[in-house]
């Protein structure tokens, strides 16, 4: 469907629908229907129609709704995934025996609440070598484990705006303040 498909069929019929002004096959669904199923339709048609029980037109999906929707759900993960690796570089180059002397599991599979446990020592906090006030980091780390933990955990709500600017903050502190490796 275009501009121009739909003003071609407005100018047919001035009372012309959506199905009138479409010029690919329209693939219609119930608004029920699992969206993983119609993931490869909507990337080959680029859309697809939306219907009610009442077979009345409640929507349009697009391949930019996906688009949209997977890099909001995805961009925590992410961010969580960029920030775990940031700090593990970086306490494994400067506090190698800490890091040596840590359960075996450690070292496979860091997490920030090991980090948190670790990092809550001034004097290793002070190994770092980051211009970072140690309260702030640590409240600010804080935070960001108990979202990991309730968007891994717990919660099946989407997070807020605030929670997720906590952890791109945290992420983009890193970014600053960890030299590249």
């Amino acid at each position: 469907m275009t501009w121009e498909s739909i003003a071609k069929a407005k100018i047919r019929n001035p009372r012309a629908g959506l199905l009138d002004a479409t010029t690919t096959s329209v693939h219609i669904v119930h608004e029920d229907d699992d969206l993983f199923g119609r993931i490869d339709e909507i990337e080959r048609n680029g859309f697809i129609l939306v219907k009610n029980d009442a077979h009345e037109l409640v929507g349009v999906l697009t391949a930019n709704d996906l688009a949209r929707q997977f890099g909001a759900i995805a961009r925590p993960f992410s961010l969580l995934g960029e920030a775990e690796l940031l700090l593990r570089r970086h306490v494994q180059k400067k506090l190698p025996e800490l890091y040596a002397k840590a359960t075996p599991d450690w070292a496979d599979a860091p997490t920030f609440g090991r980090y948190k446990s670790i990092l809550a020592s001034p004097e290793h906090f002070a190994e770092l070598d980051w211009p970072l006030d140690h309260t702030r980091f640590i409240t600010l780390l804080s935070a960001v484990v108990a979202l990991r933990n309730e968007l891994m955990h717990i919660s099946k709500d989407p997070l807020t705006p605030e929670d997720l600017n906590k952890i791109e903050s945290f992420a983009t502190m890193l970014r600053l303040v960890t030299p590249p490796s």
